[in-house]
């Protein structure tokens, strides 16, 4: 596990709603901060300075600028999506707040920037892997093909797809209704994707990636998923989100988010 984490105050900057349900909070952070920060790793939010709610939410970067423009520092974004009364609070900010977090946390993705990739999100799992493709041409000259599949309900739901489209060489929509892109699921549109010498990462609902699992298998490939699970502590010590591996169980906030498909058993939690 790479240990970085910090608990930290961070101010908020801009929140801004992108559909009924999902907004992006961006939050100035300190550029050493933001530099340390890798695709794939979460920070566990306090939505209030009290014991209500209990738990810390974690919540995956969607992006980190150690130099953001017209700024004395960086800045972080953050992909909420409302599910609950903690990321409703979260949502309902306003600029200026600051919000106490821990972090960065977790494994992050390990790409290789010289191999062409191929990105597979469902839901708000865009957040880690727009990070990630945003990532890739940096630290690998741009060269290899980025292919990012992303699924969603509607077209309603889609959300940073200017964002991605700039980050990427093609990117290719699904959507379960059908009113944008190809009618039905994420895994069918990235299936002919799925290829020797390509790097593979996948981020979703437990149900779109334990579907991926024999997809992967039947071919012989291997993908780096990160997973979503309901995390207490967010340091392995309550083995609340625990999820079931080939070698025993896997704590998803500290042995992930990040695992490789050839150590899981599923995404599921036991």
């Amino acid at each position: 596990m790479i240990e970085t984490k910090r608990k930290l105050l961070l101010e908020l900057a801009a929140s801004k709603p992108l559909n009924a349900s999902t907004c992006l909070l961006t939050f100035r952070i300190e550029s050493d901060v933001a530099a340390s920060c890798r695709p794939g790793q979460f920070f566990n939010f306090r939505p209030l300075d009290s014991t209500a709610p209990l738990l810390r939410r974690p919540i995956s970067i969607c992006d980190a600028r150690p130099d953001a423009a017209h700024s004395d520092a960086g800045e972080i974004d953050f992909l909420v999506k409302i599910v609950g009364e903690g990321t409703r609070l979260l949502a309902v900010q306003a600029p200026g707040t600051t919000v106490d977090v821990v972090g960065p946390l977790g494994n992050p993705f390990t790409p290789d920037p010289t191999r062409p990739s191929l990105l597979i999100a469902g839901g708000v799992g865009v957040a880690p892997l727009h990070f990630l493709a945003r990532s890739l041409p940096a630290h690998g000259g741009g060269d290899a093909p980025i292919t990012f599949c992303y699924g969603a309900r509607t077209q309603r739901d889609f959300v940073l797809l200017d964002r991605i489209e700039r980050a990427t060489s093609d990117l290719i929509l699904a959507t379960e209704d059908g009113s944008l892109g190809h009618k039905g699921l994420v895994t069918e549109i990235a299936e002919p994707f799925l290829a020797d010498g390509t790097q593979i990462f996948v981020c979703g609902p437990s149900p779109m990636m334990n579907a991926m699992l024999p997809l992967l298998r039947e071919r012989g490939l291997t993908a780096q998923l990160s997973l979503e699970n309901q995390m207490g502590c967010g340091v392995g010590a309550c083995q609340g989100c625990v999820v079931p591996g080939r070698q025993g169980h896997i704590r998803v906030c500290c042995d992930g988010p990040v695992v490789s498909s050839e150590d899981l058993e599923s995404v599921f939690s036991d």
